[in-house]
């Protein structure tokens, strides 16, 4: 639990990256304390991105940390962590191999992403209440099983693989299944409730793509360096892919020859990323936070191999050695989305949603040329992420560049453009001193209330173009013609 604790200590300053500004600053954090009883009937509510998030513990816990600051929810992650590497090590029997798996565990560098992101949060408190069910099954104590499943489920949904792990590693008997069904069914009758959807929408993969990406992922046990934090689905290595087959036959080898606690922590192994699957398709990054449950469930694997107590000893030192040292030069990069993302660059360079994310970083801080220059790279990538071409446009027009946002919209035709899209396009033909075309964008957006689709700012713009063409009542209708 110390090493656990300690190793998250160098993430502890970090700030808000990627999703936490949305979710925990701009969401969950200015949430008055009244209302925070009411996460527990309604999802989070952030259009598309929360319409599946229904995690009451989380956000409860997320809103009231975030209250305090990030660094605040870095500290709760990381006592979790400390407490999950304990139960890791109890759950394994307290011998020398339990010790070894539990600072495995402890200290792989696939951590960092849990350790470093405040939104990951949930997957930390999920994997500590999903080893504690472990811990409280077989105790005679259905009440408290009952509600750490039903926290469990509340934490995060891929808490169920501890439930299922949990049968083959028989650490549940014919009595505890009454309070696990209990456990589940208030969490499923909440989830119900709030009307969540279950899944994200996804594309529709092929088998092989989606093996490609699970064994990906299992193959980062084994070799998860270097670490990024964008792991993008279009460009996986193959080196991984095949050590991640090697996982699976390992695996499977080691769980024959464990007993239950082996097979119930190799069905965990297996199944994480299997259940993060759909959403890993979705938004094409294979996030390491996906396999935390997965290093949680190797530690016990570990702790039911024939490990020699001198090796063990050894490799104990060895692990947290090397495993300290991964985290002090990695945990930096945590520390704002500039340097996440210029991270991800420097590691990724072929990956598209690396400079696309790259991108965002920068025009965050205003550096607007440089981050169309990010969005215009990431377009001409393999597997481009479908808003970096938009996006380059909007950039190009704060950074003072009507002349190439305009190239960027007439390149794209005149079907399917979004209002976004529109308006930013227009943005740039009236910088460049063209009322007409400007006005001929416009249009489209104009609803028959007589307000304005798109951006804040079309409203006014609207104005101002039909003036500088003198025809405000008379706007032309029709497609914009390409020039």
């Amino acid at each position: 639990a110390l090493v656990g604790l300690l190793v998250s200590v160098p993430y502890w300053p970090g700030g808000p990256v990627w999703d936490d500004h949305t979710l925990i600053v701009g969401h969950l954090a200015p949430t008055p304390p009244a209302d925070l009883p009411a996460f527990w009937w309604q999802a989070v509510g952030l259009g598309d991105t929360g319409a599946a998030y229904f995690r009451p513990l989380s956000t409860t816990l997320l809103a009231l940390l975030g209250r305090v600051g990030v660094p605040a929810v870095h500290v709760a992650t990381g006592l979790l962590h400390a407490a999950s590497a304990a139960l890791v090590c109890r759950l394994g029997g307290c011998t020398r191999r339990a010790l070894l798996g539990a600072l495995l565990f402890a200290v792989h560098p696939l951590g960092w992403e849990v350790l470093g992101w405040a939104s990951a949060l949930p997957d930390a408190l999920a994997v500590t209440l999903g080893l504690g069910a472990w811990a409280v099954g077989r105790t005679r104590r259905p009440g408290w099983l009952a509600l750490v499943v039903f926290l469990g489920l509340c934490s995060k949904e891929s808490a169920l693989i501890w439930l299922g792990a949990g049968l083959a590693a028989q650490r549940f008997d014919r009595r505890d299944l009454g309070a696990i069904g209990a456990g589940v069914l208030v969490a499923a009758g909440l989830r119900w409730g709030a009307g969540v959807s279950a899944l994200p929408p996804i594309s529709q993969p092929t088998v092989l793509e989606a093996g490609a990406v699970v064994l990906h992922q299992l193959g980062s046990l084994v070799a998860p360096l270097s670490l990024t934090a964008v792991r993008d689905t279009h460009h996986l290595s193959t080196v991984r892919v095949a050590v991640g087959g090697g996982v699976v036959v390992a695996t499977l080898l080691a769980a024959a020859r464990s007993g239950p606690l082996g097979r119930g922590a190799a069905v965990a192994l297996l199944a994480a990323p299997l259940v993060a699957l759909p959403t890993t398709l979705s938004s094409h990054i294979a996030a390491d936070r996906y396999v935390y449950a997965s290093i949680a469930a190797a530690g016990l694997l570990v702790a039911r191999l024939p490990v020699p107590r001198l090796a063990s000893a050894w490799a104990s030192g060895l692990v947290v050695v090397v495993g300290a040292v991964v985290h002090l030069t990695s945990a930096p990069a945590w520390r704002s989305d500039s340097a996440l993302f210029s991270h991800a660059v420097a590691v990724t360079p072929a990956s598209a949603y690396a400079h696309h994310f790259h991108g965002h970083a920068l025009g965050m801080r205003g550096d607007w040329a440089a981050a169309a220059a990010a969005f215009d790279r990431a377009q001409q990538l393999e597997g481009a992420h479908p808003l970096s071409v938009q996006l380059a446009l909007e950039a190009w027009v704060r950074a003072g560049e009507p002349a190439r946002a305009a190239a960027l919209g007439r390149s794209a035709g005149t079907e399917g453009l979004t209002a976004d899209w529109l308006a930013w396009w227009a943005r740039a033909e009236h910088d460049l001193g063209r009322p007409e075309a400007a006005a001929r964008l416009l249009a489209p957006l104009r609803r028959p209330d007589g307000s304005w689709d798109g951006p804040p700012f079309v409203e006014e713009l609207a104005h101002v173009v039909a003036a500088a063409v003198r025809r405000p009542d008379d706007p032309t209708t029709g497609p914009p013609t390409p020039e």
